[in-house]
């Protein structure tokens, strides 16, 4: 789904998650985030109507989830998203687009080998994407970051069940951190 070579020209890095989804873009200006919750809790929408949902209400942005169950805005996206099923969890991973440099973005998202290319699960569908700063010049990964945390607490929590959690120096995460960089896993 991307286009390797522009890809290295540009200095972009190659990343695949467990979860599978399409491919999304990262930079300083996106924000990502999971959502863990009980497997029976989860739908398909929960989530993305949990952080559309935020957005109208905490920053005055007027997003939505459309048919393939993207959060836009204006007809275009700001946000995909992937899931995960386990036996017990349901992981819900987004990314939303908060001051992306869209420029650097543009053509990456492109393999030159998509005619050739069968997919497993849900097939890319190229979006027209915007940036939340169009919406609101007040909006920064805080205060995205804050806006979903208490809207997750509204919507399936008490505040006091609601917990953000550093795992970056667990060693759990940096050995699986290491191996989803290596190419075998690319």
């Amino acid at each position: 789904e991307c286009n390797l070579a522009l890809m290295a020209k540009r200095d972009v890095v190659l990343a695949r998650r467990s979860s599978g989804g399409g491919a999304v873009y990262h930079d300083l200006g996106n924000t990502n985030y999971t959502v863990v919750m009980p497997r029976e809790a989860f739908t398909r929408d929960a989530c993305a109507n949990m952080v559309a949902k935020a957005l109208r209400a905490s920053c005055d942005i007027p997003a939505y989830v459309n048919a393939r169950h993207d959060v836009a805005v204006h007809q275009l996206k700001i946000s995909g998203s992937a899931f995960k099923l386990t036996k017990l969890r349901a992981f819900h991973h987004g990314t939303m687009l908060i001051s992306a440099d869209l420029d650097r973005l543009h053509g990456c998202l492109r393999s030159q080998a998509r005619d050739f290319i069968e997919a497993k699960g849900v097939a890319s569908v190229p979006s027209p994407v915007v940036n939340l700063r169009d919406y609101s010049l007040a909006i920064d990964h805080s205060s995205f970051c804050d806006a979903v945390l208490r809207q997750f607490a509204d919507t399936f929590a008490p505040p006091a069940e609601v917990a953000v959690v550093d795992t970056s120096s667990d060693p759990r995460t940096v050995n699986e951190s290491a191996r989803i960089q290596t190419w075998d896993w690319l």
